[in-house]
């Protein structure tokens, strides 16, 4: 199911983006670039839960 497979996409997301904080890495370290690209990918991932539970709804 998409929303299954979204949801641990998002989920695997989110821990790789915790991990990659702890220790949190100095101010100007490229990996916090990194890490922004990686927290955007968990929003467009919400927003297409949101919408596939929309088109449920609807």
């Amino acid at each position: 199911m998409i929303a299954g497979d979204l949801k641990q996409r998002r989920a695997a997301v989110i821990g790789s983006v915790g991990a990659g904080l702890t220790p949190l890495p100095p101010h100007g370290d490229p990996i916090l670039s990194s890490l922004r690209r990686e927290l955007n990918a968990a929003r467009y991932l919400t927003r297409a839960l949101w919408r596939i539970r929309e088109l449920r709804v609807a």
